[in-house]
């Protein structure tokens, strides 16, 4: 029997328009079905539907990935200490300055500071001084979702002027209001057709003035739309192209779609996170967000190359890349390495886990010996101080587990965090993101703004700005753009009168 979800007009506006108390009717529907057949039958299945999917695996699985092996995402470095390692490699590619590994970690005291006094100091640059640190700096933003748009937000806030160009669909995310709003705050936006020749010949000439061109199409689409790199550099050499795959653009997976669940899966985070049961799904988009920071950071390392240079210059990172990134230590690998226990839903270990109060949820921290007695002394506890020897606190942790479960259980967060904090212990209330906006030190910090109204949601409370500069502060002035907002702004800044941009608006080259 075959449900017809197309039908059923509770789905008509998915993913984001179905109603929180529907979802289950699709989770009936499908987890009898999959239950009924192999992993690998329904992988073929929906890739040969070119449906985006990827296998839960573990970090062994993956480090051997066809595409993981292409990108050259482990490389052997020769460790003083640890003998030969293997470890993931520099996560972004870099058309004009390729990043490398210079070394192994350094071992205390071996540097040679003759070396260092040496080396020549860089010049300052003979450029006027800025309000912000990306003041002047012009981006054309082709990105969508959180691993392409959330990047080039963050070089918004830095005082890039970012121009977001969208379709007459728009960003797959803008159903989600509230979360397209956190990825995209500080831009100015319009809706250009590149399908035409008259909307690609505006885009080019919007090119011909910019420092950053950003985009996170599925491979090939930049080609067919005449908008990759190669187009570009032509028009404008000095240019910086900035692009977020998925598997990489090149090798055997380039040509899959993959969102950032499925790298999760294949990573090895959500097999990590499930402990010895089931894999976990993480909430937090931990490969799209890694993906953004680094590719801000890329974008922000070709304006130093091209400051230096004069030289432009085309930067990638894909998701694939991103999860070897931020799970550098777990890909680490050398002769002898212990394997780690895995981390499950509440912590590793009785000294680094969650644990349940009469109220609420506690994270407690005190994997350092030190650490460890300072807890003893705070709980009253002082018959397990012995098992501040790292060693005896492995072997004894289910014993250590049940023991400070019960404890923990007899009082109340705000008890506990309290106690805890006064002796010094490293611990924090679980709860959940709408309550950051309540804390007195993320208010203090400037990474909350109140002062921003958005479409239909009016005020808005979201995320402020992240980095504290001393003298160029970072800059947040605008909320995310209407659909088209800025359109007739931009167009009359090229020099199209009105009657120009009307005709463009009739013949839907413009929106």
């Amino acid at each position: 029997e075959q449900y017809e979800f197309l039908e059923d007009e509770r789905f008509l506006n998915a993913p984001w328009g179905i109603s929180m108390d529907d979802w289950h009717v699709i989770s009936e529907v499908l987890e009898p079905l999959f239950a009924s057949n192999t992993r690998d039958h329904w992988l073929k299945v929906l890739r040969d539907g070119d449906v985006p999917c990827g296998p839960a695996e573990t970090r062994d699985w993956f480090r051997n990935h066809p595409q993981a092996i292409y990108n050259g995402m482990m490389v052997t470095i020769e460790d003083p200490i640890l003998g030969t390692t293997e470890q993931p490699a520099p996560p972004i590619e870099m058309s004009e300055s390729t990043p490398k590994i210079q070394g192994p970690a350094p071992i205390p005291g071996s540097t040679d500071i003759a070396n260092l006094s040496g080396r020549k100091p860089n010049l300052p640059s003979t450029g006027t001084c800025k309000n912000h640190p990306l003041e002047g700096i012009k981006i054309v933003d082709l990105t969508g979702y959180i691993a392409g748009s959330y990047g080039t937000r963050l070089l918004a806030n830095l005082g890039a002027e970012v121009l977001k160009i969208e379709s007459f669909a728009g960003d797959g995310f803008r159903q989600n209001s509230a979360a397209f709003q956190g990825w995209n705050q500080g831009k100015q936006g319009m809706i250009l057709n590149l399908k035409e020749p008259e909307g690609l010949a505006i885009f080019y000439d919007l090119v011909k003035d910019a420092d950053i061109v950003a985009e996170n199409f599925r491979g090939g689409i930049a080609k067919r739309l005449e908008v990759d790199y190669e187009d570009l550099c032509k028009i404008n050499p000095s240019l910086i192209y900035s692009t977020v795959t998925g598997y990489g653009s090149r090798g055997p997976s380039s040509h899959l779609p993959t969102f950032d669940p499925l790298i999760q899966a294949q990573g090895g985070a959500m097999r990590d996170q499930g402990g010895d049961e089931d894999p976990v799904f993480l909430r937090v988009a931990a490969s799209d967000y890694s993906s953004a920071i680094l590719s801000a950071f890329a974008m922000v390392s070709a304006l130093y190359h091209r400051e230096r240079t004069g030289n432009g210059q085309r930067v990638e990172i894909s998701l694939v890349n991103s999860a070897f990134a931020y799970q550098a230590a777990e890909y680490f690998e050398y002769p002898g390495k212990k394997d780690e226990p895995r981390l499950g839903t509440v912590g590793h270990s009785a000294d680094y886990r969650l644990y349940q109060t009469s109220d609420g949820w506690i994270f407690l921290s005190c994997k350092e010996p030190a650490e460890w007695l300072k807890m003893c002394r705070a709980l009253g506890i002082d018959n397990l101080s012995k098992y501040s020897d790292t060693s005896l606190r492995i072997q004894e942790d289910d014993q250590l587990n049940t023991r400070l479960e019960s404890i923990f259980a007899s009082g109340t967060v705000s008890g506990w965090s309290g106690l805890l904090q006064k002796y010094g212990v490293k611990c924090s209330k679980s709860q959940s993101i709408t309550r950051i906006h309540d804390e007195p030190q993320a208010q203090a910090l400037g990474l909350l703004t109140t002062d921003m109204a958005f479409g239909d949601l009016g005020e808005i409370r979201a995320m402020g700005i992240p980095f504290q500069f001393s003298r160029t502060p970072g800059k947040l002035d605008l909320p995310a753009p209407d659909h088209g907002e800025h359109t007739d702004g931009v167009l009359g800044s090229l020099g199209f009168d009105n009657s120009q941009i009307s005709d463009f608006r009739q013949r839907r080259i413009v929106g």
